[in-house]
């Protein structure tokens, strides 16, 4: 159909993928993202403030989705104060279960992304849109379809999958102190192999590939063009890669997660997700040490794209 595009990058395969890559790394590469440390490190505080004297929290709202999406929106550059309403579209698209829902609502994005689409290639403004919008691969500038399918997929990559990490994280350290105190007890030396351990224990996204020849696997008969979706966080539950798979262990030796994808199509966010899951640990366990999941709370997870509580209210002594 005419109106059809592809989610850029990951749709894309190699050699032409890394063309399209090789436009936003350095946006989000090992030192761009220190270089935003601080100001992840700030609206971390901010948030605390506005609720550490209140003694509870729904720790959605108040910390784990205003705390990433606030930074994308941020970085890609779209208005802070529509929020609510891109997180709305986002969770529509990924969990509303409904065909029509998910129709309606990936066409309410791609329309406001045609819009700013226009905006940034009509007063650049160096943000990733703005720098996507505007680019050129092989000498020619991106089409209208290929700017479409990247802003899109970067949209809807950066408004779920963070909060719903932090989400799962978050619940774990409320309904285990000991685990929350060794943390804390650890953290100055050892926060990076904690962070890895954690979003090892919590991945929440799933990837979707094109089946490229005839194949049988475990008795399924797979035909070439076939889409199947990889369950990526049951692999880092491979009792031979890592023993006790469900165990929380921040001694595992070192060894390759597939939290953010590997290879080609790693995550292209992966690098600012970790700084903004250590952030958040270390703010949060610096100012709130001691907290519960709020009595009598029902957990729902809502099946979808993203795994991840619905929400998640929180108590601590104030």
């Amino acid at each position: 159909p005419d109106d059809y595009f592809y989610f850029i990058p990951p749709e894309i395969d190699p050699p032409h993928h890394r063309k399209y890559r090789n436009i936003v790394d350095p946006m989000f590469s090992p030192a761009a993202v220190k270089g935003l440390e601080g100001k992840i490190r700030k609206l971390a505080n901010d948030l605390i403030d506005d609720i550490i004297a209140k003694g509870e929290c729904e720790f959605t709202t108040a910390f784990s989705r205003p705390l990433p999406v606030l930074i994308f929106l941020e970085l890609v550059g779209l208005p802070l104060d529509k929020l609510d309403l891109f997180v709305t579209w986002a969770n529509d698209l990924m969990h509303s279960e409904s065909p029509e829902i998910m129709g309606v609502t990936l066409k309410k994005i791609t329309t406001y992304l045609t819009e700013v689409i226009a905006e940034k290639q009509a007063q650049p403004d160096g943000g990733v849109f703005s720098v996507i919008a505007n680019a050129s691969i092989d000498g020619r500038p991106l089409s209208y379809k290929e700017i479409l399918g990247f802003c899109t997929f970067l949209f809807i990559g950066g408004l779920g999958t963070v909060y719903a990490t932090l989400n799962n994280m978050w619940l774990w350290l409320a309904e285990n102190p000991d685990r929350r105190q060794e943390i804390i007890a650890r953290m100055g030396t050892d926060i990076d192999a904690i962070v890895e351990e954690l979003l090892r224990r919590w991945s929440v996204t799933f990837s979707g590939r094109e089946v490229i020849q005839d194949i049988e696997m475990r008795g399924v008969q797979l035909k070439k063009g076939d889409r199947v979706t990889c369950v990526l966080p049951s692999c880092n539950f491979d009792p031979e890669v890592f023993p006790n798979p469900t165990e929380v262990d921040f001694d595992r030796p070192r060894k390759t997660i597939l939290a953010f994808t590997v290879g080609v199509h790693s995550c292209m966010g992966g690098h600012l997700a970790r700084m903004e899951v250590k952030v958040a640990l270390q703010e949060w366990l610096r100012r709130i040490p001691d907290f519960a999941v709020k009595p009598g709370t029902n957990i729902e997870y809502r099946p979808g794209g993203v795994i991840g509580p619905h929400h998640v209210p929180l108590v601590w002594p104030a």
